[in-house]
C-alpha cells in the first residue's frame, strides 16, 4: 500500500477569535488531564515496584538470617567433632603406647626368664651369670674412653700444628721480606752515579775547525 499523505491541519476561518480561543482552552485541559494521568499510571507502577522489591527485600534477609544460623551451627557441631576426634587419637595413641610398654615389659620377662631357667638348669646362680655379663659391659666401657681420648688427642695435635705452621709461614714470610728490603738497600747504595763522557774543546785540534780571517 502506497503511504498515506499526511494530514494537514484544519483551516478554523469560519470559527471567530473567541471561538478558537475556546477550543485552544479545552485542548489544553485535555492534554494535561492526559498528562496527569499518565503521570499517576506511571506513580502507581513505582509503587508497586517498589513495595514488591521490599518484600523481595525481606525474603532475602530471612534466607540471610537462616543461613547464618545453619552455619553457626554446622561450626560448632564440626568443632565438637574436631575435639572427639582429638580425644579419640589421644586415647589410641595412650593405648598404643601402653601396648608397647607392655610388650616390652614381656620380652624382658621372656630374657630375664630365659636367663634365670638356663641358670637354674646349670644350677649356677644368678651373680655368677651377671658377673660373666660384667667384664664385657666393663671392657667395652674402657675401650670407649679410649677412643673418646685419642680422638680428643688428634683434634689438639691437629690445633697445635696448625697454629704452628701459620706462626713459622708468618715469620719466614716477614724474615724474606726484611732481607728483600736490606738487599734492595744496598745495591741502590753500590750504585755508581752516571757520568758523562768527556767533551773536547773547540779548537784546531778538529778537522771542522775554521776560524774567520779579519
Amino acid at each position: 500500500q502506497p503511504p498515506q499523505p499526511a494530514r494537514k491541519r484544519q483551516r478554523l476561518t469560519h470559527l471567530s477569535p473567541e471561538e478558537k480561543a475556546l477550543r485552544r482552552k479545552l485542548k489544553n485541559r485535555v492534554a494535561a488531564q492526559s498528562a496527569r494521568d499518565r503521570k499517576k499510571a506511571r506513580m502507581t507502577e513505582l509503587e508497586q515496584q517498589v513495595l514488591e522489591l521490599e518484600e523481595e527485600n525481606q525474603k532475602l534477609l530471612l534466607e540471610n538470617q537462616l543461613l547464618r544460623e545453619k552455619t553457626c551451627n554446622l561450626a560448632l557441631e564440626n568443632q565438637e567433632l574436631r575435639c572427639r576426634l582429638g580425644l579419640d587419637a589421644l586415647k589410641s595413641e595412650e593405648s598404643e603406647s601402653q601396648a608397647v610398654k607392655e610388650s616390652q615389659v614381656d620380652e624382658i620377662r621372656l630374657v630375664t626368664g630365659s636367663a634365670e631357667s638356663a641358670a637354674l638348669r646349670l644350677r649356677v646362680p644368678l651373680q655368677q651369670v651377671q658377673a660373666q655379663q660384667s667384664p664385657f659391659l666393663i671392657a667395652f666401657t674402657w675401650i670407649l674412653m679410649a677412643v673418646i681420648l685419642q680422638t680428643q688427642s688428634l683434634i689438639s695435635y691437629w690445633a697445635f700444628w696448625t697454629v704452628w705452621t701459620q706462626r713459622c709461614f708468618s715469620n719466614t714470610l716477614i724474615q724474606s721480606q726484611c732481607v728483600w728490603k736490606s738487599w734492595r738497600k744496598r745495591s741502590v747504595e753500590k750504585q755508581i752515579p752516571y757520568q758523562p763522557p768527556p767533551l773536547p774543546l773547540w779548537g784546531p785540534h778538529q778537522l771542522s775547525w775554521k776560524p774567520l780571517m779579519n
